[in-house]
């Protein structure tokens, strides 16, 4: 009896094998292209459609496009780590939209783009590194999904890094000077931050630390002991903007700067940026109306909760 079990479930297993490679063979007129060489040789992802992400064969390890499929159900069961992924990397200011513009993208098909991944640990803005980058880039493909990535702006200076890989872009939220300024001057005035100078320099002033995010910054040397918030908040937004600007001059292809208030509220301006990321339609144009917040159980997992709030206008 175990016997005839035995072959019965071996039938089945041979059978579906055999599904396996009708559905996914690959192309006739083409040889079978290693992982290396299928990144290598397609030099524009964008034209790639979900439908053509590359499968693994399990025996071979080799990488090929599916051709055509015709069972859309099957696909559920392909594991999406062996795509090529496109990994989005978000940087702006801070107090531009940042935290809203993660969860446009998050929420759409295929996706996982997280904001402020891990704060800036092994991260931090005098310390930038390829290692670094390369770290992160790795834990980024490491999730599930097509587009993958994070947004924060402490990635500005590792952004050089991660473009060496050739699936990387790069996306920069550019909200006006004089808004983004005085939003600063809100938000950390009634937490007394500044973030602009080092440690040994804050004790010396009304300002409190901030161990969470003080490293994150840039500094900068003020002609007066005390500066105020307008003041270094002034300084920060023009020299983040000169070292995007550069960016861009290196890789124009690969950078996009776009304006905060038309990627949150312009649904043209919405459409044209996930088709430059490569997504295709239909997408999810909502802004998420939450905010989250964190306790300190979740700040450990990294895990959100949400509450009720509002997507950012300009008076933020």
């Amino acid at each position: 009896m175990l016997r005839g079990m035995g072959c019965k479930t071996l039938g089945i297993l041979c059978s579906f094998t055999a599904l396996i490679y009708f559905l996914y063979k690959p192309i006739s007129t083409s040889p079978i292209l290693s992982k290396t060489n299928a990144i290598n040789c397609c030099t524009d992802f964008n034209n790639l459609t979900q439908s053509d992400v590359p499968i693994t064969d399990i025996k071979s390890n080799s990488t090929y496009f599916k051709v055509k499929s015709i069972s859309p159900i099957l696909d559920t069961f392909v594991d999406n780590k062996t795509a090529i992924k496109t990994v989005i990397i978000g940087i702006g200011t801070g107090r531009c939209g940042t935290m809203s513009f993660a969860r446009f993208l998050d929420q759409q098909p295929h996706t996982m783009v997280t904001h402020e991944w891990n704060y800036c640990r092994g991260f931090r803005w005098n310390e930038a590194s390829f290692s670094s980058a390369k770290a992160r880039h790795k834990a980024f493909l490491a999730r599930r999904g097509r587009f993958v990535g994070d947004v924060a702006l402490w990635n500005l200076p590792y952004a050089i890094y991660f473009l060496r890989f050739p699936t990387v872009k790069v996306i920069a939220l550019k909200r006006t000077k004089n808004d983004t300024v005085k939003s600063f001057e809100r938000w950390f005035g009634r937490m007394r931050h500044f973030p602009w100078i080092t440690a040994n320099q804050r004790r010396l002033t009304s300002f409190k630390d901030n161990n969470i995010y003080d490293n994150c910054y840039p500094k900068y040397i003020f002609p007066v002991r005390e500066p105020s918030i307008a003041e270094g908040a002034s300084i920060y937004w023009d020299d983040y903007y000169t070292r995007v600007d550069k960016l861009k001059e290196k890789y124009p292809e690969r950078i996009s700067i776009v304006d905060t208030y038309g990627i949150l509220f312009n649904d043209t301006i919405k459409k044209d940026i996930l088709n430059w990321i490569g997504m295709k339609p239909p997408f999810n144009l909502r802004i998420p109306l939450t905010h989250p917040t964190r306790t300190k159980a979740e700040i450990k997992t990294n895990s959100y909760s949400y509450r009720i709030g509002f997507a950012m206008d300009q008076t933020q």
